[in-house]
Formats: C-alpha cells, structure tokens, sequence
C-alpha cells in the first residue's frame, strides 16, 4: 500500500522523500514497479483503493461497518473492476 501511495503521488513530492516518511528505501520502490503482481494482489490492490476513497470521500469518520456496507452497494461495479 505504500508503494501505491508514493505511485499515485509522485507529480506532487519528490519520491526520496515519500520514500524516507514512509521508511521505504527508494531502490525497494523501484523494485515493486517491476514486479508482476498476483490477480490476489491486484484485486486486494484495487479493494484497498476503494476503501481509501470511501473512506476519504466521508473525512475520515466511516468505520468497517458502514465502508463494508458502501462496498457491499458497489457490489457488481467492483466485481467488474476485479475482473479487468
């Protein structure tokens, strides 16, 4: 997830210093770009990024059970999303 996070953010921060505040090391960064991922690895990747937003989306005041119940309404958009 973190190396999600710095991908995502790489046109606002430098990546050393996400790298350094993440206590990362920039060479394991560059690594995990060109590693293949699982489909179980994409798809907890692509949950994750659902569940930030959610999150985010609600400033920060959405527990488990109510962002378990919005992925629970995105039902077959995420199952579409999964499957890609």
């Amino acid at each position: 997830m973190k190396y999600a996070f710095i991908t995502e953010h790489k046109q606002e921060f430098r990546i050393d210093l996400m790298c350094e505040v993440l206590a990362v090391s920039p060479s394991a960064y560059y690594e995990s770009l060109n590693k293949m991922f699982s489909h179980r690895a994409r798809d907890n990747q692509a949950i994750d990024t659902q569940i930030a937003k959610i999150y985010t989306q609600h400033r920060g005041r959405y527990g488990a059970p109510r962002i378990h119940k919005e992925l629970e309404a995105l039902g077959k958009q995420l199952e579409s999303m999964l499957s890609k």
